[in-house]
């Protein structure tokens, strides 16, 4: 629920909940998405996508008697979705080459030597999770200042992480989210966080329902922030169906301080900022 609230209190009178089915053999549930490990070589099964090795802190216990979700692995330090900036840092200590089921300590933070690791054997152990990446389009050019893209979700999601492609700066990035009623100046920031690692994908979690306008905006630099584009509007998927990716920009501000109060909608090319949504 937006409000925070639990159902008997929401002014919402009705309700469409969806019921996540894991399976109970290979996957843990977590904050309403579906993960395994696999001896997979740094590859998720279509439906998912590799998950941030952060999450391990609150479920690597539950792997216990759990098994891989298609092949053993031959590398025990676990690959993810942040392992360039990150690195490995969860391993399996006393499973290591052996298909399941994982005994209790398996995973474990460090296991079997894994700390800042950057190991990428055929059938390295990846840990992925429920969730789709969008697609963008190429980069066409860059400009300086803040651009990215809005979009109507398609039905009930979460956006789970977002990453600023490194085509018109190198640097540290920048992100905001917005939840739009009207522009330039209606409208609620979900997330914003500035000087991002460049090599990080970050974490939002951010619940949308179906219908609202949700805006994206992501922009590189330490100094000068660069925006790098992409032909528009871009027509991308969305869980099956085509959804449209339009221009907005701001002018006004500094997204490297604060988050930007004014955001322009416009036609033309818009901001690519790489976006990982799960169904909820």
């Amino acid at each position: 629920l937006r409000d925070g609230g639990s159902p008997e209190g929401s002014d919402s009178k009705f309700f469409d909940w969806t019921i996540l089915l894991c399976d109970g053999a290979t996957e843990v549930e977590y904050s309403g998405r579906c993960y395994y490990l696999d001896g997979s070589g740094g590859v998720c099964d279509d439906g998912y996508v590799l998950a941030p090795q952060a999450a391990l802190s609150t479920i690597a216990n539950d792997f216990e008697g759990k098994t891989q979700k298609h092949q053993t692995q031959n590398n025990c330090c676990i690959d993810h979705l942040n392992e360039v900036s990150e690195g490995q840092d969860w391993g399996m200590p006393t499973h290591c080459l052996l298909p399941g089921p994982f005994p209790a300590g398996n995973p474990v933070l460090g296991g079997m030597g894994c700390t800042n690791t950057h190991i990428h054997e055929t059938q390295q152990l990846t840990l992925c999770a429920t969730g789709e990446q969008i697609e963008l389009g190429g980069h066409v050019s860059t400009f300086n200042g803040p651009r990215g893209y809005k979009f109507y979700a398609p039905q009930d999601m979460r956006i789970t992480d977002l990453f600023v492609p490194k085509d018109a700066n190198e640097e540290v990035q920048h992100l905001q989210v917005i939840l739009i009623r009207s522009l330039p100046n209606d409208f609620d920031t979900l997330f914003w966080q500035a000087n991002i690692d460049a090599d990080q994908w970050t974490t939002v979690d951010i619940d949308v329902d179906a219908g609202e306008l949700i805006g994206i905006l992501g922009v590189r630099g330490l100094d000068l922030v660069q925006t790098t584009y992409q032909d528009g509007p871009h027509t991308t998927q969305m869980f099956g169906t085509d959804v449209e990716l339009s221009r907005i920009y701001s002018n006004v501000g500094d997204i490297k301080t604060a988050a930007l109060t004014t955001v322009v909608p416009e036609v033309g090319k818009t901001g690519r900022i790489e976006m990982l949504i799960a169904p909820r």
